[in-house]
């Protein structure tokens, strides 16, 4: 099983102390073997199977669907004045935490806004908590793609750049520990998902390009 590298020190860190207890406090040996084990087990990192149909879009996140909604886009997202639809997907403490390009295209900026850390399955997250944005072009299109801090994650590490192209399921980052991610359509449009749906990082289809 891949782990992402930055799961690595601290899969070192409870290895280390999972040792000690093994040798100096046998009693405590098995929640951190646990502890440990459910470390490698979330900065797990699956190569995605990704459609065949180029056209495809698939989830940048594997999560619960918690919110498709028609909404006014930040200023600084560069999607225009009128409202787009939003996907909102719920990353639990089980799910897959690294995040994918949802199509083929460029990175035009990525935007870093700091706030709180509410429950990450809230509506309000979006607008007040922790957040990364990562705008893409694709098409002569534009969609925004946002990783949120939760109530437990408190870490949104971003592996693109502005001017950086990017293959649909090429890594976008990772957010310890549960979170959420918004996708940010350029208009008001159907998705293939539903509220209450489980999606798949990389596999799952979003919407047909």
């Amino acid at each position: 099983m891949l782990v992402h590298k930055d799961g690595v020190k601290f899969i070192m860190i409870f290895f280390i102390i999972t040792t000690f207890t093994f040798l100096e406090m046998p009693f405590l040996f098995y929640p951190f073997f646990f502890l440990t084990v459910w470390t490698v087990y979330f900065f797990r990192n699956p190569s995605p199977a990704l459609p065949v149909n180029e056209k495809i879009m698939v989830s940048p996140a594997s999560g619960k669907v918690v919110a498709i909604q028609e909404v006014m886009p930040p200023v600084d997202y560069e999607l225009g004045d009128q409202p787009v639809t939003r996907v909102s997907i719920f990353l639990n403490i089980f799910d897959v935490h690294v995040n994918r390009s949802p199509v083929t295209g460029t990175v035009l900026k990525t935007m870093y806004h700091p706030g709180q850390f509410l429950n990450a399955s809230l509506d309000k997250a979006s607008e007040k908590n922790e957040r990364n944005a990562i705008l893409l072009q694709y098409k002569g299109k534009k969609m925004v793609v946002t990783q949120i801090a939760g109530l437990i994650a408190r870490r949104i590490v971003c592996s693109v750049a502005k001017g950086q192209g990017l293959q649909k399921g090429d890594e976008l980052g990772l957010i310890r520990f549960g979170s959420r991610v918004d996708i940010y359509f350029d208009g008001v449009v159907k998705p293939f998902v539903q509220v209450g749906q489980r999606v798949h990082v990389g596999e799952t289809a979003i919407y047909e390009i």
